[in-house]
């Protein structure tokens, strides 16, 4: 796609000359515009982090081979696999956040709106949410409704990086506490501190760590990994590492 008379694309159309024909479909399927822009925006940033991370040129942005068969039904809407590497995105309000590492990375990316509705403590959520050791600290925290969030974030993250998502209920998953101290639970990478997963019954689950990404108090993010990566913010809603 290319700009009349050689002017400017809008950044719509900026996004959808980067993608190829499933991710437009795919954006064109969401009902509500902002969840179709929402969606054009994380596959075209997730393509160009791709090609930041080969050095290839922005113009192969669109010949990119991204799988993203789901393992349950073969429909497109899977996780993304592309050769080589691990990918991960998501995407709530107007945030979009996408991550590129080393295939054996495995990583794993979340974000979530701070909404009224994301903080409130419906019924059932902890028992969902929450391994039965996480739930007085999340009870006992100065924001519960936050502490939820983030551990909700961060569970995403792990399973999304063990290619489970959802099928694994996310209370079966024991993460190290905020606070741990100990060198086995917690560790830096210079920039960010990474926690481990303490238990988990599948075992692509429990060899994983988890960092919480720092932001302005509207979302809440994190991403997961095999081990503590170095992490390399490159954009406002991207990660290689």
């Amino acid at each position: 796609m290319r700009p009349p008379h050689g002017g400017r694309l809008a950044p719509q159309e900026a996004a959808a000359a980067m993608v190829d024909d499933v991710d437009r479909v795919a954006a064109a399927r969401r009902r509500r515009p902002d969840d179709a822009r929402r969606t054009l925006a994380g596959r075209a940033a997730l393509r160009l982090l791709v090609l930041t991370r080969t050095g290839r040129p922005l113009a192969d942005a669109p010949e990119l081979v991204i799988e993203r068969r789901c393992e349950d039904c073969d429909s497109p809407h899977g996780r993304p696999r592309t050769a080589g590497l691990s990918l991960s995105t998501s995407g709530s309000g107007e945030r979009v956040l996408v991550a590129v590492g080393p295939e054996e990375a495995c990583v794993g990316v979340d974000v979530e709106t701070a909404t009224p509705a994301a903080l409130e403590r419906s019924p059932g959520l902890d028992e969902f949410t929450l391994h039965p050791r996480e739930r007085d600290a999340v009870a006992r925290a100065a924001d519960p409704g936050r502490a939820r969030l983030q551990r909700w974030v961060e569970k995403e993250a792990v399973l999304k990086a063990a290619g489970l998502g959802l099928r694994l209920p996310p209370h079966e998953v024991l993460l190290a506490p905020a606070d741990a101290t100990t060198s086995s639970h917690h560790r830096s990478d210079g920039q960010l501190s990474w926690r481990a997963v303490l238990a988990a019954p599948v075992a692509a689950v429990a060899r994983l760590s988890v960092a919480d990404l720092p932001g302005d108090g509207t979302h809440h993010r994190a991403v997961a990994a095999v081990r503590p990566h170095p992490v390399e913010i490159v954009g406002p809603g991207a990660l290689g590492s």
